[in-house]
């Protein structure tokens, strides 16, 4: 059931107060963040079946014409001569895709190939890549894959959000900046305030309950497919009233009883300025697990550069990403031909270096 939302700026034909005024701010905001969520959940949902039926097939099949362009390259090497610079650029390349390939433990046989042409040994790579893993604890190996987890990229996303949310904390009175300027030694006054505050809270968490409650207690209507739904309802009453959960408990009321305008004007201002702040910090914890959501989401899918946010970039994203595969392997297929075609292999090469620095920079 959808919840109310009152956009107009008079209740009842008068102006709206500060707390009114704030109070449909965040509904809004929570409503806008809500539906950002929800179809987030579809477009991960919606990569994921294309990532996994056609993405993941074309990658292993592009993989595949890796192995047999490292054994091209490799075989290219050891056929010709060639200054040492243009030599290193292009050994440079392919160690990077032998090292891509071996890291997920696929086609261990290129290890050969890696040790060949490579200063460093691939099991003193490899010893990079994973540290000592053999001797860490269940505890500590999963806290070090869990480090590993997240890309350079994603980690400057994510420390970008922390400083937008310590902003934004900052100037609704919830972060460190602000509890440091407002804080004061503690007095029997302000510690009395504190319960004061409580007490309301705890009033205003009493007074909805017994409000849903009256209203949609199984009791009170007759017919077994009513009773059943209205017992699904006081569960998540109940639910929300034990965890003290006021936010939740006003959710349900705005959706149940459809908070109207005359519900909102007739709201004492000091009740208005807790259910404010409860929504206020939800508002701030649901943006904070949206984020996450996104990083993890992008973790699952290495390497892509996945960036989606909604249903129509995620179908876009898919097929961009079916298309570079496809333009890969064409590319690789081309450089077989070339190596087969031994007149032709200094303009393999010259695509090499090309690649090579493009790569580079």
């Amino acid at each position: 059931m959808k919840r109310a939302i009152i956009l107009a700026p008079k209740v009842n034909g008068q102006e709206l107060s500060p707390e009114q005024k704030k109070f449909l701010s965040w509904q809004k905001k929570t409503d806008f963040l809500l539906e950002q969520i929800a179809e987030f959940h579809k477009a991960e949902a919606i990569f994921g079946e294309v990532y996994l039926k056609k993405i993941l097939p074309e990658m292993d099949k592009m993989e595949k014409c890796r192995t047999g362009w490292i054994e091209d390259v490799a075989a290219l090497l050891r056929q010709h001569n060639m200054a040492k610079n243009k030599r290193k650029l292009i050994v440079d390349l392919m160690l990077g895709y032998i090292e891509n390939l071996l890291v997920k433990g696929k086609f261990i046989y290129l290890e050969e190939i890696y040790n060949e042409f490579s200063k460093i040994k691939w099991k003193e790579i490899k010893e990079l890549y994973h540290g000592d893993a053999d001797n860490l604890s269940d505890e500590e190996e999963e806290f070090s894959d869990e480090e590993e987890e997240m890309t350079e990229e994603e980690e400057a996303h994510f420390k970008e959000f922390e400083e937008f949310m310590k902003s934004y904390f900052d100037r609704i009175g919830l972060g460190e900046e602000s509890a440091h300027k407002q804080q004061r030694p503690k007095t029997a006054a302000g510690e009395k305030r504190k319960k004061t505050e409580e007490l309301k809270m705890i009033k205003s968490l009493r007074e909805i309950y017994l409000e849903l409650v009256k209203e949609f207690h199984p009791d009170k209507v007759e017919g077994e497919e009513e009773k059943k739904k209205r017992t699904e309802i006081m569960q998540g009453i109940t639910c929300a009233y034990e965890a003290k959960d006021l936010l939740e408990l006003l959710r349900l009321q705005m959706e149940l009883l459809h908070i109207d305008e005359d519900k909102l004007s007739q709201t004492p201002k000091e009740k208005l300025k807790l259910y404010n702040k409860a929504m206020g910090e939800r508002f701030v914890t649901l943006a904070e697990e949206y984020e996450i959501m996104k990083i993890r989401a992008f973790n699952k899918y290495p390497n892509l550069r996945v960036h989606f946010t909604n249903v129509e970039n995620a179908e876009a994203t898919a097929k961009i990403i079916l298309k570079e595969i496809v333009i890969i392997k064409n590319e690789m297929v081309y450089h077989h031909y070339l190596y087969l075609q031994k007149t032709s292999h200094k303009d393999f090469i010259n695509l090499l270096l090309m690649e090579a620095k493009e790569t580079g920079d």
